[in-house]
């Protein structure tokens, strides 16, 4: 069993499937490698999950979320016919854990206390003078 841990960027929604008659959660994650001399390089996982009624996973798996996933990894190669494609690979998550590393795009937004709004006030007051002050 191969054990992989990643941190990255979900790349659409989570969704529902079934397979098999069981229900699965499944959803894709994007991990970007920055290089100093060349381009960066972004590797995509197609993860899974088995889905229970209990959990508010889908509420919380939505794009953009940063996340951590563990789990089992496995790799699927397609070669194409056409000589002149190169292979692709599949890599696949079998997730025991899911972690966010961030707020949801709600809470973020009340994070951030907004300052109250301030109007001046334009009451007509009598100054008093003020030559008895020392400075």
């Amino acid at each position: 069993m191969q054990t992989i841990q990643i941190i990255g960027y979900l790349g659409k929604d989570a969704e529902i499937r079934e397979f098999n008659g069981k229900k699965i959660v499944t959803f894709s994650v994007a991990v970007t490698r920055k290089y100093k001399d060349s381009e960066d390089h972004t590797t995509w996982y197609y993860c899974t999950r088995p889905y229970r009624e209990d959990s508010n996973l889908l509420e919380f798996l939505t794009k953009g979320r940063r996340v951590f996933v563990r789990g089992e990894l496995t790799a699927d190669v397609f070669i194409p016919e056409d000589a002149q494609k190169q292979p692709m690979v599949s890599l696949r998550i079998a997730c025991d854990k899911v972690l966010f590393l961030d707020k949801r795009p709600e809470e973020q937004a009340s994070a951030v206390p907004t300052p109250p709004k301030c109007e001046p006030s334009y009451e007509d007051k009598e100054v008093e003078s003020n030559d008895d002050l020392p400075f």
